[in-house]
């Protein structure tokens, strides 16, 4: 699934035992995690290499992916829109995908190494958390189904401190997408959603 950057894979294998899944919707800042990888493809044994750190953030956005001239690769995934943890672990080139654990042994990640390129390793590391969202996704995709997506249609923004010193809560939208649900439902740019179905933003 691209916009998620998640895929599964079937082995012929019968002598495996599964990782367990955690949550990560759980973590929190400063909790110790252990990262396994295979860095620059050492692993040739089988054996993950493994590193250690804690959850620097949490609900963070990576920048986008990019080439060897430091432009944008590609757009448009979900995991950059603010729902990765951050780890000060180790993630050099050839740690993408591996598990994200905590001291239980339960999977909380998978990671997403910034180091897309050797000699570009970064401090700080992002993992697509094993939360709803990761399950369902896993899921879907396990039946073989396309994973779907809700589409709204709109950019939304946060308010101005003013507005909130003011006692004034919910998103602005800045900007309606032409012919987008939104668009159909009568939203309009510098519109302010202050709940939606009774529940407030």
């Amino acid at each position: 699934d691209p916009r998620s950057d998640l895929a599964v894979l079937q082995i012929n294998a019968t002598n495996l035992a599964p990782m367990p899944l955690g949550n990560g919707a759980e973590v929190r800042r400063g909790q110790f995690v252990i990262a396994l990888g295979n860095p620059y493809s050492l692993a040739r044994d089988g054996q993950a290499s493994a590193s250690w750190g804690i959850v620097s953030n949490i609900g963070r956005k990576a920048g986008p992916p990019t080439n060897e001239y430091g432009l944008p690769a590609k757009q448009g995934e979900l995991r950059y829109l603010g729902s990765l943890i951050q780890t000060d672990a180790r993630l050099n080139l050839g740690t993408s995908g591996g598990a994200l654990l905590n001291l239980q042994g339960e999977m909380v990640g998978l990671t997403t190494s910034e180091a897309a390129l050797a000699g570009y390793e970064q401090a700080a590391g992002f993992a697509i958390p094993v939360d709803d969202t990761f399950r369902r996704v896993v899921e879907l995709l396990k039946q073989g189904r396309e994973v779907e997506y809700g589409f709204l249609g709109v950019q939304p923004e946060d308010l101005s401190y003013a507005e909130r010193l003011r006692g004034r809560a919910g998103a602005r939208i800045a900007g309606v997408v032409f012919r987008s649900p939104a668009e159909r439902a009568g939203l309009r740019p510098n519109d302010v959603v202050v709940s939606i179905n009774g529940v407030r933003v």
